[in-house]
């Protein structure tokens, strides 16, 4: 015979265990790694401008620490200022964008987890209110003693409906982190600003803006099979004249596959009107940075409308049908 209170320590056993599943979902990418990379970046760049400015030369450590970071820093980014550095190029400036541009990205990550905080926090409550309410509901329902078993399953039911709307939660907030950027394409940004600073680099070291572009067309190629993403030489182009024309997706996807054609543009009036490209090429990328920061601002302000969606479809149900059923058990007892 199982009497009520061993009823009552099975079901706070299982709320324990659902609010730890819960804290051990997956966490979005844009957390922990990210963060410590731009820090890396931000630290390696400023060693390395203050030694320059203190009038001693980096050693090849200092370099080293840029060119062994994770991909696409190390692969595009430490390149770049080794290329500059042999062709005797300036390096102040790429270092300068290099430390804004990672600044600028771990703002962006910080300010999206804060905003997203309170959609995490919905999403462990709803994997432990199902057995906690059925954990309540046992004493107070009179007959429930009689049918265990039965309040077991739908406890159980009721707690992988509500763990299912939690991962959905979960996913909605991860998205909103990226601006609506699909998994694959969340690394682009990153990728192309670099591949926009190895650009830069290459003209500066007195490469012709068209030979530049097919360096880093290449780059590019060498950088998407490290990240796991091939393919992304092509939405980059393998020509400075000739581009993909194809924009499709959500906001933040057309904001960033615009990013090769508004860098083509720059480069073709630079060069019909026979100036440098240099400030083009730097406006465009960081009006890119600031669209796609808007972007993902408008997201995380939508997402407590959006996951009002997972709470009526998966948690109201839920405990709503966790009642029927305990009141359902009880009629039948009687």
């Amino acid at each position: 015979m199982v009497s009520p209170w061993m009823v009552r320590g099975l079901w706070f056993a299982a709320s324990g265990a659902a609010l730890e599943a819960a804290r051990r979902f997956p966490r979005p990418s844009v957390g922990g790694g990210a963060l410590e990379t731009c820090r890396r970046v931000v630290r390696g760049v400023e060693r390395i401008e203050d030694r320059i400015r203190g009038g001693t030369l980096p050693t090849d450590e200092d370099w080293r620490v840029l060119e062994e970071l994770p991909p696409p820093w190390g692969i595009l980014l430490g390149n770049a200022l080794r290329d500059l550095r042999s062709s005797g190029g300036e390096v102040l400036p790429t270092l300068a964008r290099a430390r804004a541009l990672a600044e600028s990205e771990e703002r962006t990550l910080w300010t999206a987890r804060e905003r997203s905080g309170q959609a995490m926090a919905q999403a462990v409550a709803l994997t432990g209110l199902a057995p906690l309410a059925g954990w309540a509901l046992f004493p107070l329902v009179p007959g429930l003693e009689s049918h265990v078993v039965e309040w077991r399953w739908a406890c159980g039911l009721a707690t992988l409906w509500s763990a299912a709307g939690a991962l959905w939660l979960n996913r909605l907030a991860e998205r909103a982190r990226w601006g609506g950027l699909r998994g694959q394409l969340r690394s682009w940004p990153r990728v192309f600003s670099c591949a926009g600073e190895r650009l830069l680099a290459k003209i500066r070291g007195g490469l012709p803006p068209d030979l530049g572009w097919e360096e880093a067309h290449r780059i590019l190629q060498a950088a998407g099979d490290l990240l796991g993403t091939p393919g992304i030489e092509n939405a980059w182009g393998a020509s400075v004249w000739l581009g993909e024309g194809r924009m499709s997706g959500g906001a933040a996807e057309r904001a960033l596959r615009s990013v090769p054609e508004r860098l083509r543009a720059a480069i073709r009036v630079s060069l019909m009107e026979g100036v440098p490209c240099h400030a083009r090429i730097e406006s465009a990328l960081d009006a890119f940075r600031r669209e796609l920061d808007g972007i993902c601002s408008r997201e995380l302000a939508r997402l407590p409308v959006r996951s009002l969606q997972p709470l009526f479809i998966f948690q109201a149900p839920a405990l709503l049908g966790l009642v029927a059923a305990a009141l359902c058990l009880a009629l039948v007892d009687g």
